[in-house]
């Protein structure tokens, strides 16, 4: 692989600065389970994902990273990485430091690779589901970041990519059923290179759901595939919730073709997750 394809970062889970972009309206817990290997379509993996709908965006993550993230931004120096100075001392990140001022800060010299020092406080996190989702409400643009280890080289990718989003044509069927305690109607869609089910209610009348699934008339609390590889079920809705959506520092991340993107963290948790064995890294929306 080519440096110049990707944004290197010279140590693993560094903390990276994030802003705020919108405090959430509305926020819903789903838990997500997705077959990651492909090859392995019995071996299944689970995470609890978070959405945030702000009055103009939308966020979606891992709930164990946002949490992660959030303990990063507020304590730095107990949770997040720091690096090795020139003369041997462990220097952890500020609250609001970029890595340059902390690299400046620890004299490693332009060009030197830093050696990374780990938190003080270790933070579980979901190594296969480092995804962030940002819609803007208002004109339906979509960012999508992302970052991978690659282990050959011992280096971290981060990777972005902008998009409209286009809505998927859902065919609403009369069927209902009960998701949260919310009375919920059947839609279907081709979306993504995927056959979608999913689940809306219109006690909610906010058209948003999980990952890019929108454009119905009431929120998504169920969702899932016709090939069992991912399914997604809302657990809490919260109409209360004034969590921050908050964005990672663009600083780091490089901005690619979406194709190019995909190819990267497919191609990168498939070398990080395959030991003695192939691997078919599943990501949730294939190119057609």
């Amino acid at each position: 692989m080519k440096k110049s394809l990707i944004t290197i970062l010279l140590m693993t889970g560094f903390f990276c600065y994030s802003q705020t972009i919108d405090h959430a309206q509305l926020e819903v817990l789903y838990d997500m389970e997705w077959v990651w290997d492909r090859l392995e379509p019995k071996r299944k993996n689970t995470d609890e994902m978070i959405l945030l709908i702000g009055g103009k965006y939308t966020g979606y993550y891992s709930y164990m990273n946002y949490i992660r993230d959030s303990l990063r931004r507020v304590n730095p120096t107990d949770y997040a990485h720091g690096i090795m100075s020139s003369d041997g001392r462990a220097i952890t990140p500020r609250a609001g430091e970029s890595f340059e001022d902390l690299r400046a800060r620890a004299g490693i010299p332009d060009g030197q690779m830093a050696t990374a020092v780990p938190a003080r406080v270790q933070l579980p996190s979901n190594p296969f589901n480092k995804a962030h989702f940002f819609i803007n409400r208002g004109s339906a643009e979509v960012q999508y970041m992302n970052y991978v280890v690659f282990f050959s080289s011992h280096t971290e990718g981060y990777f972005t990519y902008t998009e409209i989003l286009e809505k998927p044509i859902w065919k609403i069927s009369v069927d209902t059923d009960q998701v949260a305690g919310y009375r919920c109607q059947k839609a279907s869609s081709r979306y993504g290179g995927r056959d979608w089910t999913v689940w809306f209610t219109h006690e909610i009348p906010i058209s948003e759901g999980p990952w890019k699934l929108r454009g119905l008339p009431g929120l998504i609390l169920k969702a899932e595939t016709a090939d069992g590889e991912f399914a997604l079920t809302a657990n809490s809705v919260s109409r209360s919730s004034n969590r921050p959506i908050t964005k990672d520092e663009k600083n780091v991340y490089q901005s690619m073709p979406k194709r190019t993107v995909y190819r990267l963290i497919k191609e990168g948790n498939t070398t990080m997750a395959a030991i003695n064995r192939p691997l078919d890294f599943n990501l949730i929306e294939i190119l057609e």
